[in-house]
């Protein structure tokens, strides 16, 4: 069949003994491919598997959200905003991929200024401008659509932790704990972790993080080039010439 594919896979790379856990079983990669890539038959497959990858029972594909999205871009009254939201949602949570980018320009401001969809937009709005505060506030509004996407919290914390670890070279626990929306003994745990794995070292309330070329300043090497009077008597001398 040249419309979507589908291949199976266990969770754990592969099953024991011949034999297959039903409760492991995950669908593969989805391929969207040919001339039935936009046939509107292929929605309906195509929206479950969104669903799935959104469970976490399928592999993650970028070509199955952006097809879906084409559908709503073509067929307005198609368009299932609640889908859109949750596409939006798992493409966020590839950032700093670009994913959400290429999703987001897919769509036409009606279906961008309407609910659930905005709410999404606006978080992503305080995510990519680092917001962070603003971004936690603004989850509080759109709780039933977050919660519909397992993993999402996690997927932002891991993305806010490689931005500061690209950016700075120290920072206060407090202001971690704010950035993260986490504290108490979930902090705790988290700065644990990274000591030990991650290189963190930890002062009292503030955290050394492991220097690399994003968060390492550049040392400007300025140099002088002395010119030497040999060089210029030339034309010292023409000048005394014309004078």
């Amino acid at each position: 069949s040249r419309y979507p594919l589908y291949t199976q896979q266990s969770l754990q790379g592969g099953s024991r003994g011949g034999e297959t856990s039903a409760s492991k079983v995950t669908i593969g990669l989805m391929e969207v491919r040919g001339a039935d890539r936009y046939d509107p038959k292929g929605l309906d497959e195509l929206v479950r598997n969104l669903d799935a990858q959104v469970a976490g029972t399928a592999a993650y594909s970028l070509d199955v959200l952006v097809t879906v999205l084409r559908f709503y871009q073509l067929s307005l009254q198609t368009a299932d905003k609640e889908v859109i939201a949750k596409a939006l949602l798992k493409a966020l949570m590839q950032m700093p991929k670009p994913d959400y980018k290429i999703c987001i320009h897919l769509l036409p401001e009606k279906l961008v200024a309407e609910e659930p969809v905005s709410s999404v937009v606006l978080l992503a709005q305080h995510l990519e401008s680092c917001k962070l505060r603003d971004f936690w506030a603004a989850t509080n509004s759109c709780k039933d659509a977050l919660s519909k996407v397992p993993g999402f919290y996690d997927a932002i914390r891991s993305y806010v932790l490689h931005s500061i670890g690209i950016t700075f070279q120290k920072v206060s626990l407090r202001v971690l704990g704010d950035w993260l929306r986490l504290e108490g003994q979930s902090l705790q745990q988290l700065v644990a972790e990274k000591e030990k794995n991650a290189g963190w070292r930890v002062q009292g309330d503030v955290i050394t993080l492991p220097l690399n070329q994003f968060n390492t300043a550049v040392q400007v090497k300025r140099t002088q080039d002395l010119i030497g009077f040999d060089s210029v008597a030339p034309i010292l001398k023409h000048a005394a010439t014309t004078a």
